[in-house]
């Protein structure tokens, strides 16, 4: 799966996730985004990502290991490296990019 970076700005994140990067596990159907719901400024559809960080990239080399996943919004992720052809795509879902991080990015790789 896809490797992501967390957005270090959004404010409804764990502090502990915020810059780090993680692997998507599961690209889940959109949903409303409560940023701009709750501000009367639009439901604002967005899918959201299961991220799987592991414990000690977080916490430190001493830590007890284990995964730890978040779900958030696609506006909350930032891409990490430019996505693959499509011929080299698995899924037909959407490729996991914020487009306000990374206007090029797009399911066809143009």
């Amino acid at each position: 799966m896809p490797t992501i970076r967390v957005s270090r700005t959004h404010i409804r994140l764990p502090g502990y996730i915020r810059g780090q990067t993680g692997v998507v596990d599961i690209i889940q159907p959109a949903h409303v985004l409560p940023d701009t719901n709750a501000h009367f400024l639009g439901e604002n559809p967005q899918h959201v990502y299961t991220v799987r960080f592991d414990s000690r990239e977080l916490v430190g080399a001493d830590a007890e290991r284990f995964a730890l996943t978040v779900d958030m919004y696609e506006s909350y992720l930032e891409t990490t490296a430019r996505p693959p052809p499509p011929a080299a795509r698995t899924n037909l879902l959407p490729w996991p990019c914020a487009p306000r991080h990374w206007s090029s990015c797009s399911p066809s790789g143009a």
